[in-house]
């Protein structure tokens, strides 16, 4: 009998620090799995034997008692304490915590003199929330620079888009086994027995499930698909009908598939089978060499790794626990002069759990690093990074990129080449220094260093975001679902595809298709990232980031879908393309030679099929402002461009026959707007997962179908989320160097719909799809959201199509042209931006002001941080020093001064007084001693969030404001009603919902720039300080909240408004 454990929860219990004060009893002497954050610098200490000491915190909420970690360097006489584990010592030692690491430890605790001990045992996990797998543990041992290049440059890999028999054949064979075993039809042929017919529609059914756009490229490359398919089920069919394998299946207690291991300990990795808690890895090798064979040992050792932590218990040790651990065993269906398959038994040992404990947590150091690794002395022997990188394959595969670590190296700088001795004979320590091909290569430093400031905001990016999803973190159910920020209560309902899955639930406002999410099942033992993908059948639908593991397909448990800030993926995503640009050669700083000119080209709303002139341009960019037609002037468009005649970038006619666009919209309102009347013949088609239309296609549509559809078709619409993310337009390559003589691109054309929310990496990286890019946008609506104030001072923020167009507006060039289509509003309106410098075509209408005596609200009104640092000069002791942040700015920018914080001699603080740690402003509120403290200082700082963009634009609202736009609703009957606030258009929405009305309520980024006949804009801030909080202070927001409508009326607080000059004359309206 096969069960598949739909209700497992795998993990063991992890302790926060808080949970201590609440048993003490209960905990005493026992082992324990504890997460907690590093607050300070590390001390030494005796009593009791030799220990470091370490203070920490709960990562949520303030513990009134002081907390330590002790690492133990002999056996205590503490009660039942032992040494802690010599591994663990050496790792500590090795490489110091620092403040603000987060750890999970295996810790006994103790609770003496008002503090807690957690005295570590055996286990020592880096940063948990860093999901470190196989391949980048291995590369932390094996070339620092290696790592440094693919983990933290994360440099462009152009095996990401290859579509070859090797890319496809091992994960086919995968899905099918997974398949087979989760699928109650398919899964009763394990009593029946697996005839050839019955695993050829399982592998039938599976790639026409989920490899449909794999199939399609490989088709579309000349990559025969049946070669593929052929392979994986010759490894399948040795699989199911193997006696041995059938009869371990059907006498498994419990089975999993494709089960996620221990990622909540800081592990990245995926077992194939887990039966009876042992886990199975297949592998589909061919030819198999002993470098190969002790990888995979490796990896399934990490798996054992993985769930040992699973099974450490409170009060279980870790040696009992490995005791007890079952072996793994490797699969190997298909191995040459094998007639059978062949299983390996893999064991865990403690030396294995020393080493990967070691591997995983120095690969987290890496991570976090600031050294970059030279290139002396390495063996680059079979390393990819010293070849060129070949973009492309078949008649596609024409670019090159420099070598990754050649480049980068000359970029860099920071070592001699070579040496010249005394006999003028040259010297060197680089294994490449006589075949490298960029040292003679001429490095600009202005673009260096764009792009290493670029990289720089980056970090500080992903450092803020990281800190805005830790304080959203502590915010209750209830706050983020007034926000309308979360889903609560899902139920699984149904597989739509291997990634696609649908859940019930109720409907909520400001969940727009493509937001990333990151699902949680109501145990929260483990947690997954997926985009939002709208409703079908009553229920929401979610595409997950890979096939989710089962325990996103549960049937008895809810889950709660929170709308992510996006901390890692985004920021590493841009890297690689940063990475791209970088290496491509492209210099973004738009310094361009040419004849100054005093305006941009200017097309007539009425003949927008004059942009077909312009496309002998490498670039195009169109400035489409807000019109009553806008949708209909952008379709206009976007079709005369699919249907307009091109050159090669050779200067000869493309053949109509050979003609490719590629459409993508940055925002998906806009971009359904345009699909709904362009996907309308046989030489258009949709593909990117949404869109109901017979000529839109998903990557589960029929392989064949999409095939003849893409190569067919005279222009594809998608969206840019879905082409940067999935890589797909990106894999397209003709295998018939016949069929596009006149390009080594897939694509002639690339328009760009909604370019000015795109960042430069973005668009550099979709740029180059094609010959030629019609970059379509509004250049006075918003730029890309950046949540630290570090990556907008940069540049990361800014729009490259905005600069773009700016610059040639006022530059000729040759290969460049900015157009400029003439924008409308009602005149109120257009006169208001007139001294702005957005000109606007007046079409009469009206503007009036309502005022509002309401008063603003947030759900968190502050960000509270604490640090513990060392106390230097003469103090009286440790001391709790509170701070109160006087500057007014960005919450994520202050709390990031006090990072280099170490030190501070506490009796030069005076109660009252103002001081300067980094560039913020900081008034003492209280320095008292702490007299039952032994160490260091406690430093918390309370932080305004009003000003901070991203929390402002989330969680303010105005209830009075919002009830009186319900009755201005109710009488007046708009259009619509719009506001910058996502929490006061929940609040609007309630209030509307209580008056049955049904009108949509919206933020200014579900607007498609068209004008509609009314509209009610509700500003909601009203404060007793009288300030204009972000958004409504930005000109892009303003300039698209009044544009929305003919007749508009605004709400708000007047003597707020008043007080800001950008904001003061709409009380004039």
């Amino acid at each position: 009998m096969i069960i598949s454990l739909h209700n497992v929860v795998h993990d063991a219990e992890k302790y926060a620090v808080t949970d201590l004060s609440k048993g003490e009893q209960a905990f005493k002497n026992k082992e324990l799995t504890v997460r907690c954050e590093v607050t300070g610098v590390p001390s030494t200490g005796t009593r009791g034997g030799e220990k470091t000491l370490y203070p920490v915190d709960d990562l949520m909420t303030q513990v009134e008692d002081e907390v330590l970690l002790s690492f133990w360097y002999e056996d205590p006489d503490w009660g039942q304490l032992e040494e802690t584990d010599e591994a663990v010592q050496t790792l500590v030692d090795t490489a110091p915590l620092q403040r603000g690491e987060e750890l999970l430890v295996r810790a006994i605790p103790v609770h003496r003199g008002g503090k807690w001990y957690l005295n570590v045992t055996s286990l020592f996990v880096r940063n948990p929330d860093m999901t470190i797998g196989k391949s980048e543990m291995r590369s932390a041992n094996e070339c620092p620079r290696i790592y440094d290049l693919r983990y933290r440059k994360n440099v462009f890999n152009p095996n990401r888009y290859d579509i070859s028999k090797g890319a496809v054949k091992g994960d086919l064979a995968h899905r099918a086994l997974e398949r087979a075993i989760d699928d109650t039809e398919f899964a009763a042929k394990f009593e029946s027995g697996w005839t050839d017919d019955d695993v050829e529609k399982l592998m039938e059914t599976v790639v026409n499930e989920s490899f449909s756009m794999e199939m399609t490229l490989c088709r579309l490359a000349w990559v025969s698909p049946n070669d593929i398919k052929e392979f994986a089920e010759n490894s399948v069919r040795n699989l199911l009908q193997d006696a041995s394998f059938t009869e371990l299946v059907r006498g498994t207690e419990t089975l999993e598939t494709e089960r996620t291991i221990a990622d909540s300990y800081g592990l990245n990795g995926r077992v194939d089978l887990m039966i009876d808690g042992s886990p199975l890895d297949l592998k589909t090798n061919f030819f198999l060499e002993d470098g190969m064979k002790q990888r995979h040992r490796f990896q399934l050792r990490l798996y054992l790794f993985g769930i040992l932590l699973e099974k450490l218990d409170q009060g279980t040790s870790l040696d009992e626990a490995l005791d007890r651990l079952p072996p793994g065993v490797i699969i190997y269906p298909n191995l040459r002069d094998e007639p059978e398959p062949v299983y390996e038994r893999v064991e865990l040992g403690h030396r294995h759990v020393e080493d990967i404990m070691q591997l995983r947590n120095q690969a987290a150091t890496l991570r976090d690093s600031f050294a970059v690794p030279t290139t002396y002395n390495r063996d680059c022997s079979g390393c990819h990074f010293k070849d060129e990188d070949t973009i492309g394959s078949g008649a596609s595969a024409n670019q090159t990129l420099p070598s990754a670590c050649k480049f980068h190296c000359q970029s860099e700088r920071r070592w001699a080449c070579h040496e010249t001795n005394d006999d003028g004979e040259v010297e060197t320590e680089c294994p490449l220094y006589h075949e490298c091909d960029q040292r003679l290569e001429y490095r600009n430093p202005s673009v260096t260093d764009h792009y290493n400031q670029l990289r720089s905001a980056l970090q500080k990016e992903e450092r803020a975001r990281k800190d805005a999803g830790k304080t959203m973190a502590r915010m209750t159910d209830e706050v983020l679902e007034s926000a309308g920020m979360q889903i609560s209560e899902l139920s699984f309902e149904e597989e739509l595809s291997s990634r696609r899955m649908l859940y019930s639930g109720e409907s909520v406002r400001l969940f727009e298709p493509g937001s990333p999410v990151r699902i949680v099942p109501e145990d929260e033992a483990t947690h997954a990232v997926a985009t939002y993908c709208g409703t079908q059948e009553g229920g929401h639908v979610f595409e997950f980031d890979g096939s989710p593991p089962i325990d996103f397909k549960r049937l008895k448990v809810t889950y709660r879908a929170t709308r992510a800030v996006e901390s890692t993926s985004l920021p590493r995503r841009l890297l690689s393309e940063l990475d791209y640009a970088q290496r491509t050669g492209i210099d973004p700083r738009l310094r361009e030679s040419g004849e100054i000119s005093p305006s941009p080209e200017k097309i007539s709303p009425d003949a927008v099929g004059e942009i077909s002139e312009y496309l002998d341009n490498r670039q195009v960019f169109v400035d489409l402002p807000t019109r009553v037609n806008r949708s209909e002037k952008l379709t206009q468009l976007v079709h005369e461009v699919t249907q307009a005649p091109v050159q090669s970038l050779d200067g000869d006619s493309v053949p109509n026959d050979d003609r490719r666009v590629l459409v993508l919209g940055a925002r998906l309102s806009e971009l359904e707007s345009v699909a709904d009347h362009l996907v309308d013949g046989d030489d258009i088609i949709r593909v990117d997962g949404f869109g109901e239309t017979e000529k839109a296609y998903s990557p589960g549509s029929n392989s064949h179908r999409l095939y003849e559809a893409i190569n067919k078709s005279d222009a594809i619409i998608s969206s840019a989320q879905y082409a940067l993310q999935e890589g797909v337009f990106h894999s397209m390559t003709s295998g018939d160097e016949s069929a596009r003589p006149h390009s080594s691109r897939f694509f002639d054309t690339i328009v760009i719909l909604g370019a000015e929310t795109l960042t430069e990496p973005e668009y550099v990286f979709l740029r180059d799809l094609g010959d030629r890019t019609v970059a379509v946008g509004d250049i006075n609506r918003e730029s890309p959201e950046m949540v630290s104030e570090e990556a907008r001072e940069k540049g990361l923020s800014e729009s490259y199509y905005i600069n773009a167009y700016k610059r040639f507006s006022t530059v000729s060039s040759e290969s460049n042209e900015s157009i400029s289509i003439e924008g409308e509003a009602s005149t109120p309106v257009a006169e208001f931006f007139e001294p702005l410098d957005i000109e606007l075509d007046g079409i009469g209408g009206s503007a009036s002001f309502h005022h509002v005596s309401g008063e603003e609200q947030r759900a968190e009104e502050y960000m509270t941080i604490e640090r513990r640092i060392h106390g230097v000069g003469e103090t009286d002791g440790p001391r709790d020093i509170l701070l109160k942040a006087l500057d007014r700015g960005d919450a994520l920018y202050v709390a990031s001064q006090l990072d280099d914080l170490n030190a501070l001699d506490a009796t030069d603080l005076r109660v009252g007084q103002t001081y300067t740690f980094g560039e913020a402003q900081f008034r003492v509120e209280n320095n008292d001693v702490a007299p039952d403290r032994d160490m260091g200082h406690v430093v918390t700082v309370d932080i305004n969030l009003s000003q901070t963009p991203y929390f402002t634009r989330r969680l303010i609202s105005n209830p009075p404001e919002a009830q009186e736009v319900a009755e201005l609703t109710v009488e007046q009957e708009p259009s619509l009603v719009v506001t910058p606030f996502e929490a006061q258009a929940v609040s609007i929405s309630t209030e509307l919902e209580k008056r049955g009305i049904d009108i949509p309520v919206v933020t200014p980024d579900a607007l498609e720039g068209d004008i509609v006949e009314d509209v009610i804009v509700s500003l909601t801030v009203a404060n007793d300080e009288e300030i204009v909080r972000p958004p409504v202070n930005n000109i892009g927001t303003l300039y698209t909240l009044l544009t929305a409508g003919e007749s508009v009326t605004v709400v708000g607080d007047k003597k707020t408004l008043k007080r800001n000059t950008l904001t003061k004359h709409l009380t004039d309206l």
